[in-house]
């Protein structure tokens, strides 16, 4: 017998000169490494046969659960010593493990049998080798590693093996052979190792080596979740109708909203429009019902019936297995003192103890406590202390496809509600280092002064660099938000279907009438322009002096809205509004203007009447909301304050009554003006009965006939009602029913009760599940004109075709009216978008919006108050793929030209005598003479013939699109711009007595990306190297047929940069590397850096995707290598916080393989303040 210290004498080498050709081989051992082979490679391959042991459960078919991780652990650790345990690291640092896993498989194929102790019984470990010459074995062999056979020092502090030769090793040798042949023992897993070894070198998806990093980065961070926080499925909500409902994509936003409210007590989804909000909220609601929680669902009154409908007893009930027992109450409920809600006694409620609470279109509470919560509560304040702040502990889930209206604090003010109204809740939750408030209050200064940008500057790219990174992590923390994109790129729609298309929008710009000689937008609007409006403000009429008899009424409607405020707000917001009628219909604006023209008159009466007889008392105008849309009937002046009298006595009442007349004269001026504007000669109604007929005739799915016709007013959709239901019915026999919100609804089908639900119920009739609920009913319902009252909540995905009447200010509501039709599940292939505009250029629009003088560069942000509409615009677009496609069909609606043009107008070679010839003539003609044009045409071939441009009349027009060359001069200029001319080229065309001479420049390729990753890789290099560009090359050398490899030859360097200019700029680029240096670093290396985010051009050929990059020196103060990461629309925005982590880890790599010195300290630091 023989002990080996595996110091100054290794076993290995023993077994080497032990194990002959034709040797027998047999291990018991706790695991198997590749490398312990390796080390025993060329005894091995002699072996007749090699028989190896698992001494405790390996790579075995399980027959029990795996219940008890400090089993299951140590397994795992065993079976992936296979390809070499932790502490043969250094061996598998040598990049050699492909190849040694692929010959030790082939070795295993052909030598050995692998089996595995199956029993919990305890097996020492052990080797035996017979030869013909002698019988060894070797003991202990806790494993066949290197570390056991002496390779390798490992973590003992000693490693000592006994090798015996007969009669002991004949004893051994029998043990293994019983245990060997003892199949209740042993199982063979032999196959089940050669895959496994296998793996080490077969080729992986790409999805493989994700996830398996995903594992090894997050496996420990994993096992420190608190189950606390995650949803416990032992109450079995997975088991629920409602959660079988549900596809991939809300289950998992079910889990993660549990999750959320768990931590943070509330969570906002903000899931994108007809994405299944509701059923996702429903599988919350089973969750917590289940663990015997009391719930309210707190709701728009015009959406009950739906939430009524999950919860009841009803045959159209899709989960009337789960037997829901939540409570539905309406948002208007929280200003109520008492009565009947939905069948529940407000007198008697509890409101304080409600566990969980759904607010089902919470941007309707964005407005927070209002501008009057110190003197009356609104329904913002009354939940908080009714509902959240009273009684148990109230977890909060808002539901909303459109939570930020025009500020940031709109989120915040629904978030509150999930925190109290304490920020100090929330703040000790969320990993930030600012609270909440400032967290919201710096984000709105950046939006601030983003708005006052230029408009080449007010980029999407440009708000998110303002916005702190603290804002983004809130955003994680608490809301959950996707898109239709998002889902159809990371999860499978062949459940779901394909999302309907949706097809480009079309734009109606009708004119006002199309009677000769009518008035127009333009002068209406001068005319608004003279309007006081002084009806509204009588409070600017009473005398100083008397104001103090009216300070107490005149103050009583909130700190900071008095009642002179109260009236210049309402003053404002009609005068804006008549604009608003105007734009909705003729019919809107005129009855807007006989309702004022008659307030005015009653109230120029009443005045004569005090100058007559001495009445006193005048009330002052409290305004209706009647004649203002949701949005604007919403605001503070219509919701508080009380009638105030005035003693005409304490009034300037003359003055008042002339101003009142002015107004008065004007209105009747206007009413004149637009009276013989009948339906007949309405061109906005007449464009679209053109549009209903051509839905009708020439369906864009199948047979579908629907439309769903919108508009801002009740007036408007009336008058659209009574003239577009005898319209269909005459022309078409089909039906048309109405729905205001604030009258009964109204249909043209006999017999029906034109009850909301039953008038959705026919025009949506799968949707709503018309079979069930109306069996033995015929109705059909094809044309369906509303307000906003349905824009929200309404699944109507029947209907495939939306049509804007008026186009609401808030791009919210285009939003969500549109989300009425774009939903999951469609059956519609297509769908289409049709919006009105008003007949005006956009500055002109603005003006008229906005007062004289007002323009687009002044107002833009009255445009853009929702960025919300940007990321629903985003999610239109199409796949890489698909653009591609779309772009080489035709290139021109990507690609743009640019051009000079030289115009020469007709009009404009008039002689004086060619225009006072004739004085009747010439004012009855616009025509110009023959003359005129021909000279006018002469000038413009001479153009041709010898284009100057410099002349003062050519401009200069850069990127227009092929679309915008045929609107402004002609579709042959556009084909000829795009297919025929070549740069330089000039030709003549002719518009409406107008001659353009046009000259190409260039065609602007918007299809391809200008510079690479190498290119950017290249530049950052020459900066580390002084300045010098070095020729750079991906190709190594080549090989031809013959098997002779030529190098690639290394290009001259050159000086491209001043040697003094890229110093400065490394010492830059170190100052920003440093200033990310919380995300970016390599310990013990200085680092010159610069992150890189743009806009780039998306599938939709708006800038709607994100280019992430970060490039890198490393080490600054000795330049080795250049690292540059470039990421297409990465799970983030800025380069410096996506690809810069990922450099960085390139970069530690690359210090520690090739052992490069670490730096010195930075000592020229240019002084940065940030």
């Amino acid at each position: 017998m023989k002990i080996f210290d595996n110091i100054s004498e290794i076993v290995r080498d023993d077994m080497a000169d032990t194990i002959k050709k034709g040797s027998k081989v047999s291990v018991a051992a706790a695991c198997f490494s590749m490398y312990a082979y390796k080390e025993l490679k060329k005894q091995l391959e002699g072996v007749e046969n090699f028989r190896f042991i698992f001494t405790s459960p390996t790579f075995t078919t399980e027959k029990a659960s795996k219940e008890k991780r400090e089993f299951y652990i140590p397994r795992l650790n065993r079976e992936s010593s296979l390809y070499g345990t932790e502490f043969e690291i250094k061996l598998r640092n040598e990049m050699t493990q492909k190849s040694i896993a692929k010959e030790c498989a082939d070795w295993i194929r052909r030598k050995a049998v692998f089996k595995s102790n199956i029993t919990g019984e305890n097996m020492q470990g052990f080797m035996t080798v017979d030869s013909s010459a002698e019988q060894v074995a070797y003991m202990p062999m806790a494993g066949f590693t290197t570390v056991d056979i002496g390779c390798e020092r490992g973590n003992n502090s000693y490693n000592m093996t006994n090798r015996m030769e007969a009669p002991f090793s004949t004893q051994y040798m029998q043990l293994f052979e019983t245990i060997w042949n003892d199949r209740s023992k042993m199982q063979d897993v032999t196959d089940v190792v050669i895959e496994n070894i296998s793996s080490a070198y077969n080729e992986n998806s790409p999805e493989f080596i994700y996830f398996m990093t995903l594992h090894h980065v997050f496996s420990e961070f994993l096992d420190d979740i608190s189950e606390d926080v995650l949803p416990n499925e032992a109450t079995g909500f997975k088991e629920s109708k409602i959660w079988n409902l549900l596809y991939d994509f809300q289950r998992d936003a079910v889990l993660a909203i549990i999750n959320k409210l768990e931590k943070y007590n509330g969570c906002i989804l903000a899931d994108s429009v007809g994405l299944g909000k509701t059923f996702t909220a429903l599988a919350v609601v089973k969750y917590y019902e289940n663990r015997n929680k009391s719930v309210l669902v707190l709701c728009p009154k015009k959406l009950a019936e739906n939430w009524n409908t999950y919860k009841g007893n009803y045959v159209n009930n899709p989960i009337v297995a789960d037997r829901l027992r939540y409570d539905v109450l309406f948002h208007t409920d929280l200003s109520r003192t008492g009565g009947i809600s939905n069948g529940i006694d407000l007198d008697r409620l509890n409101w304080g103890n409600y566990d969980l609470v759904v607010i089902d279109e919470s941007h309707n509470f964005r407005n927070g406590s209002g501008t009057h919560a110190n003197t009356t509560e609104n329904r913002y304040v009354k939940l908080m202390e009714k509902v959240i702040c009273t009684g148990v502990k109230t977890k909060v889930l808002m539901l909303s496809a459109t939570p930020v209206n025009n500020r940031f604090v709109d989120l915040r003010n629904q978030l509150a509600i999930a925190y109290e109204g304490d920020s100090e809740q929330i703040d000790s939750k969320l990993a930030t280092k600012k609270s909440i408030d400032d967290i919201f209050r710096q984000a709105q200064k950046a939006y601030n002064a983003w708005c006052k940008l230029e408009p080449k500057d007010r980029t999407t790219d440009a708000l998110l660099r303002t916005l702190d990174f603290d804002f983004f992590e809130v955003l994680d923390s608490v809301t959950i938000a996707r898109s239709r994109k998002h889902i159809s790129k990371y999860y499978s729609t062949a459940e779901i279907g394909k999302f309907p298309e949706r097809l480009k929008p079309i734009s109606m710009r009708p004119s006002l009438t199309n009677l000769k000689s009518a008035i127009n937008y333009n002068q209406i609007y001068e005319e608004l322009m003279k309007l006081t409006l002084c009806i509204y403000t009588p409070s600017n009429y009473i005398f100083p002096s008397k104001l103090d008899k009216y300070m107490d009424l005149t103050h009583n409607k909130g700190i900071n809205l008095t009642q002179r405020g109260r009236e210049q707000g309402i003053r404002r917001l009609m005068s804006i509004n008549l604009l608003k009628r105007l734009e909705s219909s003729v019919f809107s604006f005129n009855l807007t203007l006989s309702r004022i023209r008659e307030l005015i008159t009653k109230t120029i009466d009443a005045i004569n009447r005090f100058e007559k007889y001495g009445i006193s008392d005048l009330d002052m105008y409290e305004a209706s909301d009647h004649d203002f849309d949701m949005d604007d009937s919403n605001t503070d002046f219509f919701t508080v304050g009380k009638k105030v009298k005035i003693d005409l006595a304490d009034m300037d009442y003359r003055t008042w009554r002339e101003e009142l007349q002015a107004d008065a004269d004007i209105l009747e001026l206007l009413t004149l003006m637009i009276a013989d504007i009948t339906p007949e000669y309405d061109t906005k109604l007449q464009t679209l009965f053109a549009l209903i007929s051509k839905k009708i005739e020439h369906p864009i799915n199948g047979d579908n006939k629907k439309i769903l016709i919108f508009s801002a007013f009740s007036d408007t959709a009336e008058y659209l009602y009574e003239n577009v239901s005898a319209f269909v019915k005459k022309r078409y026999g089909l039906d048309t029913a109405l729905i205001t919100g604030t009258v009964d609804g109204k249909t043209t089908v006999k017999g029906l009760k034109a009850t909301l639900n039953n008038v959705l119920t026919c025009f949506s009739p799968i949707s709503k599940s018309k079979a069930v609920l109306m069996p033995n009913s015929t109705a059909n319902i094809d044309i369906l004109i509303a307000t906003d009252c349905i824009s929200e909540g309404q699944n109507l995905q029947d209907c495939d075709y939306l049509v804007n009447y008026d186009i609401h200010w808030n791009p919210v509501r285009i939003i969500q009216r549109f989300g009425r039709i774009d939903r999951i599940g469609s059956k519609n292939g297509y769908i289409q978008l049709v919006n009105f505009w008003p007949d005006m250029d956009l500055d002109e629009y603005i003006e008229a919006m906005f007062g004289k003088g007002c323009n687009e560069k002044n107002y833009r942000h009255y445009l853009e108050v929702s960025k919300l509409h940007d990321a629903y615009i985003e999610s239109l677009t199409y796949t890489e793929d698909e653009r591609n496609a779309r772009y080489e069909q035709d290139t021109t609606e990507f690609d743009t030209v640019t051009y000079y043009s030289y115009a020469v107008k007709a009009s404009d070679f008039e002689t004086k005598s060619d225009s006072s010839t004739d004085s009747t003539e010439a004012t009855t003609s616009t025509e110009p003479s023959e003359e005129a044009i021909a000279a006018a045409r002469e000038a413009a071939n001479a153009m041709v013939s010898d284009f100057k441009t410099d002349d003062e009349n050519v401009s200069v027009m850069t990127e227009r699109s092929k679309s915008e060359v045929t609107s402004s001069i002609s579709e042959d200029a556009a084909n000829w711009l795009y297919t025929e001319a070549k740069p330089g080229e000039a030709k003549l065309f002719e518009k409406d007595n107008t001659f353009y001479v046009l000259q190409l420049t260039s065609i602007n390729d918007n299809n391809y990306q200008t510079v690479n990753a190498l290119q950017l890789n290249n530049v950052v290099a020459t900066i580390a190297n002084k300045g010098v560009k070095q020729q750079q090359s991906i190709i190594k050398s080549t090989t031809d047929a013959n098997g002779k490899t030529t190098e690639s030859k290394k290009g001259e360097a050159t000086r491209v940069v001043d040697e003094k200019v890229a110093s400065d700029m490394m010492n830059a680029m170190e100052s920003v590397a440093e200033g990310y240096n919380k995300f970016v670093k390599v310990d013990g290396y200085r680092m010159a850096a610069k992150s890189g985010t743009a806009e780039v051009q998306g599938s939709d050929g708006t800038l709607s995707s994100i280019i992430s990059d970060y490039s890198v020196v490393i080490p600054a103060d000795n330049p080795r290598y250049a690292v540059t990461v470039v990421m297409k629309d990465p799970n983030g925005v800025f380069g410096g916080l996506t690809a810069g982590p990922v450099s960085a880890q390139i970069c530690e790599f690359l210090m520690q393989k090739y052992e490069v010195p670490v730096s010195s300290p930075r000592k020229n630091a240019i002084p940065v303040t940030w």
